[in-house]
């Protein structure tokens, strides 16, 4: 603490020596050599006069030609008030409050805390003070914020105070960022000279990438993508990255894009993989609104031949979806028995109505081919048989037949 108040003071009397000075200073004189003057412009209002009149602080008074000065800093009108009153200002603990009071409000940061370092001086207790100053009291004792966080190991970053553990941190993320963005003009580079004579090296280019950070790049490309053979390229590219990122792509390509050859080029490479969480996102796919994104997760969760999604196959045999019907003066709709969502038909007709929701049932086909594929059973979509069978199964399997015949 001695060593704080003694920093404390030194700083105030640096600061008690500037105000000595640049009361005196009132204007600034930049010559055309790069040198500064500094002093009370005397002759301001006598714009027609060839030389500028200047009191310096030395107590003398200089002319310099008007041709040698290349910039005049003029004071403020705060500033220039504030040179009036500063003179008066006597060396107590109420004056120098008042005056500091006044500077706040007149923008006049630097003289206002020079008066508060001044009156901490005289009144070390004064907790305005010291909180104007932005100091906090800890253990008894008024310290500055900035030393505080420094001892507890903060360090000011982009204007605020962080830890050395989180500044890794944003600068790992703001690098990893940028390389996201240099793999995306790589690879749109090397795309575009796919139809000059650099073709085989662009194509080899994209092939050797190995860097997760380029998944988001290959994603984006991917989507904008028309050429089947590049698309199934890029597809091959996100196989051979090692990070599960690029299988979560790839999972999510097999759910939604539209291309047949597509689709089983990333479960292939998915297959190959064998991760465990592959299964995982494909089972969650089953409980999916949308009917096609399920008979998806089916066909390829048949392909990776994992058993254990035996249960939630079962519980995706028959799913209910919601259509969204708009409002208008008369509905009548009609639904044709099979159709992509296998759903039954009927007739809906109403009035007058609000845009409402309806929900459809309908049975999932892969679904079930799936599922015969892994159990080698099949009984059809009676989810009750299906759920039964597996139990009775599970049972046979726990509980083997121990039974021994005797032998006379």
């Amino acid at each position: 603490m001695l060593h704080s108040n003694l920093l404390l003071r030194a700083a105030s009397t640096s600061l008690l020596l500037l105000f000595a000075f640049t009361e005196l200073r009132a204007d600034g004189f930049v010559l055309t050599t790069g040198a500064q003057v500094y002093g009370q412009w005397l002759n301001r209002e006598d714009a027609d006069t060839p030389y500028y009149l200047i009191a310096t602080e030395y107590g003398g008074h200089l002319q310099l030609e008007r041709s040698r000065v290349a910039q005049v800093i003029r004071q403020s009108e705060s500033q220039l008030k504030y040179d009036r009153l500063a003179p008066a200002v006597a060396d107590t603990v109420e004056d120098h409050w008042k005056i500091a009071q006044w500077c706040r409000d007149h923008d006049l940061p630097i003289q206002r805390q020079q008066h508060l370092l001044r009156v901490i001086e005289l009144d070390s207790d004064h907790e305005l003070a010291h909180r104007a100053l932005g100091h906090s009291e800890i253990g008894g004792q008024w310290v500055k914020k900035e030393d505080h966080l420094e001892r507890k190991g903060y360090v000011r970053y982009k204007g605020k105070w962080r830890l050395q553990q989180e500044i890794d941190l944003a600068e790992q993320r703001r690098s990893e960022e940028l390389a996201r963005k240099d793999w995306y003009v790589k690879l749109s580079r090397w795309r575009s000279q796919l139809t000059g004579d650099r073709r085989h090296a662009a194509i080899e280019s994209i092939r050797q990438v190995r860097d997760p950070l380029a998944i988001e790049a290959i994603g984006r490309l991917l989507q904008a993508e028309r050429d089947r053979r590049m698309r199934l390229i890029y597809v091959e590219v996100l196989g051979q990255i090692p990070d599960n990122q690029a299988l979560a792509a790839l999972v999510e390509l097999a759910l939604s894009d539209r291309d047949e050859e597509v689709y089983y080029a990333c479960v292939d490479q998915l297959r190959a993989s064998m991760s465990p969480p592959i299964a995982r996102q494909f089972v969650s796919a089953l409980k999916s609104n949308t009917n096609d994104r399920v008979n998806r997760a089916a066909i390829a969760l048949g392909m990776l031949g994992d058993q254990s999604v035996v249960p939630p196959l079962i519980d995706a045999l028959v799913t209910h979806h919601q259509i969204a019907l708009p409002g208008s003066d008369m509905i009548t709709t009609t639904f044709a028995s099979g159709g992509p969502l296998n759903q039954s038909g009927g007739t809906y007709s109403s009035g007058p109505t609000a845009p409402q929701a309806i929900t459809q049932t309908a049975t999932n086909q892969e679904v079930l081919k799936t599922l015969v594929r892994l159990t080698g059973v099949s009984f059809s979509f009676d989810q009750r048989a299906w759920r039964n069978w597996y139990t009775l199964e599970q049972r046979r399997v726990s509980s083997p037949d121990t039974t021994t015949r005797r032998i006379d």
